[in-house]
């Protein structure tokens, strides 16, 4: 038995040296970690840049805060008539510059506002805005209007006034059919000059007719506060817009409408030459040859024959 102990603990000098590295590289690994942890200088973060940062956007909302608050004070409520309000009191009244300013070109093109809710015809007036202002707009026809009117009818049955026969012509507001319109008669139209004019005309002809009003925002030049001046007093007559029959209609004449690119030029005709024809516009739709977008556009100026 003493002899097996002792063999079993004779060790080599290469294995007790192999041990004695062992133990050192145990106890470093207990012992380092907090010798180095007692030496450690806490590191602080800097958070100055951060805070920095925070002060800047805290006076940036106070200050918004402060120019809101003026602005509110700056507003003062009073009863109006849409019809002869001025731009000055407009902006007294919440509006800015732009909105007094399109309110009044639209009063000066013919507009009239007849009830309330007419003011909502100017689209830069939202319903907030509205909501704010309903209660102060007075919109009335005075007394002296109204008994003038009147005594006005009473002499138009008589056809006489101090004995006097005169004739009143009743005069309509301007409404233009657009696709019958010329250049002399576009410029009757607030906002539209010479080159809009051109403009319209010649885009009506690349196109071959309007079919609604708001394709006028398509020609260039002529802006959405434009359109919304004019746009009471101008009509579509659909029939006279001028269609292709795409069954037998030319490549470069096809391809040259606005709203035909040069892939779908390519689909309609390769389709049409493949099938014979088409039997309907909706074939163009049902057979992918264009997208919906597209499609509702052009299917106003094409026809099957």
């Amino acid at each position: 038995m003493k002899a097996f102990i002792k063999e079993y603990f004779n060790y080599s000098k290469r294995e007790i040296r192999g041990i004695i590295v062992l133990i050192v590289l145990i106890l470093l690994v207990f012992f380092i970690p907090p010798i180095v942890n007692y030496y450690k200088v806490d590191k602080k973060n800097d958070f100055t840049a951060f805070e920095s940062q925070l002060n800047n956007f805290e006076t940036e909302v106070k200050s918004k805060s402060k120019i809101k608050l003026a602005e509110s004070k700056r507003i003062s409520y009073f009863n109006f008539d849409p019809n002869t309000v001025s731009i000055s009191d407009l902006v007294k009244l919440g509006l800015s510059k732009r909105q007094a300013q399109i309110l009044v070109k639209y009063r000066k093109a013919g507009g009239n506002f007849k009830k309330k809710e007419d003011i909502k015809k100017i689209y830069t007036i939202d319903n907030i805005l509205y909501k704010k202002l309903r209660p102060y707009i007075k919109i009335a026809q005075s007394e002296e209007i109204a008994k003038s009117n009147v005594v006005l009818k009473e002499h138009l049955e008589t056809d006489t006034i101090e004995n006097k026969k005169f004739k009143i012509e009743k005069t309509e507001p301007i409404i233009i059919e657009l696709n019958t319109a010329d250049s002399t008669e576009l410029i009757k139209l607030f906002g539209i000059g010479p080159v809009l004019a051109r403009r319209i005309t010649n885009y009506r002809s690349f196109l071959g007719g309007f079919y609604k009003t708001q394709q006028l925002m398509e020609v260039y030049g002529l802006s959405k506060d434009t359109y919304s001046l004019i746009n009471e007093f101008v009509k579509i007559d659909s029939s006279y817009i001028q269609k292709m029959n795409i069954n037998t209609i030319e490549f470069k004449t096809l391809n040259k409408h606005p709203y035909i690119t040069y892939l779908h030029t390519k689909s309609i005709l390769k389709y049409r030459d493949l099938m014979g024809g088409f039997t309907s516009i909706e074939s163009i739709l049902e057979n992918h040859l264009m997208d919906s977008t597209a499609y509702n556009k052009i299917k106003h100026y094409i026809i099957v024959k």
